[in-house]
């Protein structure tokens, strides 16, 4: 390790430390009565609203979703008929649309999780209509992704694997070319990359706001799990691949 190297290191933490201890004081002042009062009202505003939200998140992601995925398959239908000239553009649209189909749907399922499980126990009168309309979303949503990727293998019979199946990534990525496993490759360690960093930016918070609002040290651990299960399955398939 060259002195260059050293320098830069010893520079981004002496930033680090002068962010984190910004950004410490910020939550110290942070823990006034007022502050810690219009938390609690955020807090029981999910909670009394619960079962609007869950309408709303439907309205919102779920529908355009569905659109997307009536369009899309407008787009790739189109393509049996177009000329070599529009086939790859209408071809790329498609696949566009249908990516765009599946991130709103994840975001939407996600959602509908931390929704239900931040109100869930403390909305014990209405429970019944709650945990009817999750599920509800959540059936809405696993059908929508389901025939999402089987009208893909539709459109090209080279794709296989089973949606519903836990080998379905292993099939699916197996019936690619060469060149469309190594964009899914190069894209997975882009988002492998993202991903270990946003994990360490939350546990960086969560320790914060442990120390500061003495949250509790699960979520601590919880992130800091899958801090670890990211760079142990990452060397396992590296030597796995070797």
């Amino acid at each position: 390790m060259n002195k260059k190297t050293i320098g830069k290191m010893i520079l981004l933490m002496i930033i680090g430390g002068i962010v984190g201890g910004a950004f410490t004081l910020g939550l110290v002042k942070l823990t006034d009565r007022n502050t810690i009062s219009l938390i609690g009202e955020i807090g029981d505003f999910f909670v009394d609203n619960s079962i609007a939200i869950y309408i709303v998140l439907a309205v919102v992601l779920f529908l355009p979703a569905l659109y997307h995925f009536q369009k899309g398959k407008a787009v790739l239908i189109s393509v049996e008929e177009a000329t070599e000239e529009d086939y790859d553009e209408l071809e790329k649209k498609g696949s566009r649309i249908f990516d765009n189909v599946i991130t709103i749907n994840s975001v939407f399922m996600v959602l509908n999780f931390m929704l239900i499980g931040m109100t869930f126990t403390r909305n014990k009168e209405q429970a019944t209509i709650i945990l009817a309309l999750f599920l509800i979303n959540i059936l809405a949503s696993s059908i929508l992704e389901i025939t999402t990727i089987k009208f893909i293998q539709k459109m090209d019979k080279r794709l296989k694997g089973d949606p519903t199946s836990l080998k379905f990534s292993k099939d699916f990525l197996g019936s690619l070319d060469e060149a469309e496993q190594l964009k899914v490759y190069k894209v997975g360690y882009l988002s492998f990359r993202f991903s270990r960093m946003m994990t360490l930016a939350l546990i960086v918070l969560s320790i914060l706001f442990n120390f500061v609002f003495e949250t509790g040290g699960l979520s601590i651990f919880l992130i800091g799990i899958m801090m670890i299960s990211q760079a142990v399955s990452y060397n396992v398939y590296a030597i796995k691949n070797q």
